[in-house]
């Protein structure tokens, strides 16, 4: 009997932690108003080792990119950039690192509202 105890006890040790090593599906959004001098930002995520997706909607101009933070030291940060002068939706697909966190900057160049969201998975 105490071996099946112990025996049941590593098999809920390995599930509790082989589960934790999977990153889950994440999804962070922001609203931007009208006017707005600076740029605003999303939460960070954490990429998966596969593409992830920004979507960023407004009726008016904007403007902002995508920060990438990995943790190694030798490693610089990497931003991708984007401008939607004339409005519109803008989709941007980015390749996101498991080692990396991410986040969206959202800046609007006019009177309409911007909003922008990003996840870590398509």
């Amino acid at each position: 009997m105490k071996n099946l105890k112990i025996i049941g006890l590593t098999l809920l040790i390995l599930l509790m932690t082989t589960t934790a090593v999977f990153a889950a599906n994440s999804s962070v959004s922001v609203y931007v108003p009208g006017n707005t001098y600076f740029a605003k930002a999303t939460e960070a995520i954490t990429g998966q080792n596969q593409y992830g997706k920004a979507t960023i909607n407004a009726s008016g101009a904007f403007s902002g990119f995508i920060h990438e933070y990995c943790s190694k030291a030798s490693d610089t940060d990497t931003v991708y950039n984007y401008n939607m002068p004339d409005g519109g939706t803008k989709n941007i697909d980015y390749y996101m690192n498991s080692s990396c966190s991410y986040r969206l900057y959202v800046k609007t160049d006019g009177a309409f509202p911007a909003v922008g969201k990003l996840q870590n998975y398509q």
